[in-house]
């Protein structure tokens, strides 16, 4: 399997799909990669970008072959079945076109159609038989033939068309986009509308069925003869801003742009799936039966049953001063308390019996991102834009100490197991280790090459790892301030870890969308490595 980066990357990288491992990463591209197709003999690789190039790749060295130079920006490529013509679409500010290259050498040999002024969206399909090549621009669909390069025919979807695939035998083409629409590719007439917006679709080998998946509407089996959603596969969307274990290590807990997943932590399967709004935080109680999450609305916070799914409370400050996104949440031991904190500073502690609000922590910094109770719960620990670690005490809401030496935002804050020590993640891109008797600092980590987002100490005290927007997970020894580790794997930036309850996996979770699984002891992925978000 294939995927490309975005802005922030430019690379190609290859992953075997049984161990889910990554293969090989490719460099090359100046811009975005924007496509990719394999040819039909799976030794080489085509990919588009947005710096107006086609590469074409020798998959087995893991070279470059060949870069071709476009006039505009690639959005598609697609090989015809018989690996030798390859079809590109490509656009820029003001007119897209259409292409119709040599696979070998990626040379263009017609150009389809060009100058077609507003078009947003373009995609290209060659049909399995190697007749027909099928091209859309915004809301028109157009077929031609592939070795005449004369235009069959041309039709209209009743909507803008993000991408095109045909079925296995030719005779079906579907369209994707506001609507998910079957057309006849003998006649052209209009088969079949399937509900849902969906950006991307593929016809199962028989054709027989058909997947489509999109932002909004996770992924859908679909019969093709019917028409009818055979299966919704839910919470395939976007990054998982989030994750945690419950107590017994039994669940894993995520949230993701469409909600909360609650998984069990043997199987692959999740146990529920909420759908709400976005999950920026979350946190399982103390002894595991329920799930608090938030971010979707301002100052809200959810409570749900981590058995069935249910949602049980919902917390929320009923002011117009409530504007803002809830960014932490932390139970605390005893499980009778929950504490937030917001993007305009507010930082509330919860009874969780009753859903009311206890008491109020007034910051003077403008964004709280992390807080964390004590294991003694005795103590609130809060980290702020302000560069600053507030320490409260929970008892009398009473602010105990500042804890300064970061230079930017603090995004993570934890205590260790026994609340002697206090770890901190920052922007400025170092963890620090603080004593939480004399509040002075006692080791600063150094190594990630961006932003800390999150910190966990392992349940013996012994390790503290730390996740970064760099996209690694470094593993430290607390004595002795040596590195031991670092993780690879996530395509994106590293959101929040959590360590299972025995200390020997820690859980990741991404903008990539995953949230993966380490085995501390070696360094490596765990099996099952993956759980989607």
């Amino acid at each position: 399997m294939a995927s490309g980066g975005g802005w922030d990357d430019k690379t190609i990288r290859l992953w075997n799909v049984q161990t889910r491992q990554l293969q090989k990463t490719l460099t090359g591209h100046d811009g975005e990669v924007t496509s990719l197709a394999f040819h039909p003999n799976g030794n080489s690789l085509a990919s588009g970008s947005s710096n107006k190039t086609i590469c074409l790749w020798d998959i087995d060295k893991a070279e470059r072959k060949t870069r071709i130079a476009c006039a505009d920006q690639v959005v598609d490529i697609a090989f015809s079945s018989d690996g030798k013509m390859l079809a590109s679409g490509e656009k820029n500010q003001f007119d897209q076109s259409i292409h119709l290259r040599d696979a070998k050498t990626g040379q263009p040999v017609k150009t389809l159609i060009s100058n077609v002024e507003r078009m947003r969206e373009i995609s290209v399909a060659f049909s399995p038989d190697r007749t027909t090549l099928a091209g859309s621009c915004n809301d028109t669909i157009h077929l031609w033939d592939v070795t005449t390069g004369e235009r069959r025919k041309t039709f209209t979807a009743p909507g803008r068309v993000v991408s095109i695939t045909f079925n296995p035998s030719s005779t079906l083409l579907a369209s994707t986009g506001t609507q998910i629409n079957l057309w006849d590719v003998a006649t052209a007439e209009h088969k079949q509308t399937l509900w849902g917006s969906h950006d991307y679709v593929t016809f199962s080998s028989d054709g027989k069925r058909l997947a489509s998946g999109g932002d909004f509407n996770g992924i859908n089996l679909w019969d093709v003869s019917t028409g009818q959603n055979i299966k919704a596969i839910d919470g395939f969307n976007g990054s998982v801003n989030c994750v945690s274990f419950s107590k017994d290590g039994k669940k894993l807990t995520f949230g993701s742009y469409n909600g909360i997943h609650i998984w069990d932590t043997n199987k692959d399967n999740p146990l529920n799936t909420h759908l709400t709004y976005s999950i920026n935080c979350n946190a399982f109680s103390p002894d595991g039966k329920t799930v608090a999450g938030a971010n979707g609305e301002p100052e809200t916070i959810w409570l749900w049953n981590a058995n069935t799914g249910e949602e049980i409370k919902t917390f929320t400050k009923r002011k117009n001063t409530a504007l803002h996104w809830v960014n932490a949440v932390a139970f605390s031991v005893d499980g009778k308390i929950l504490a937030s904190g917001s993007e305009d500073g507010n930082l509330y502690l919860w009874d969780v019996a009753t859903g009311e609000i206890l008491n109020a922590l007034i910051e003077d910094a403008d964004n709280i991102f992390s807080v964390d109770f004590s294991s003694d719960g005795k103590t609130l620990a809060s980290g702020n834009a302000g560069n600053t670690i507030q320490l409260w005490d929970i008892a009398t809401g009473k602010h105990k100490a500042t804890l300064e030496g970061h230079t930017k935002w603090v995004f993570a804050v934890a205590f260790s197991p026994d609340s002697r020590m206090l770890a901190s993640g920052s922007w400025d891109k170092t963890i620090r280790l603080w004593d939480t008797h004399t509040n002075e600092e006692l080791k600063t980590f150094t190594g990630h090459t961006d932003a800390v987002w999150s910190v966990a100490f392992s349940p013996d005290r012994q390790t503290l790892a730390s996740a970064s927007e760099d996209r690694t997970i470094r593993l430290w020894n607390i004595a002795t301030g040596e590195q031991l580790h670092i993780f690879t794997g996530h395509t994106g930036c590293i959101n929040e870890i959590a360590f299972s309850p025995d200390g020997k996996t820690l859980a990741s979770g991404s903008d990539d969308g995953t949230v993966l699984l380490w085995n501390i002891k070696n360094g490596t992925r765990s099996v099952p490595t993956t759980f989607k978000g």
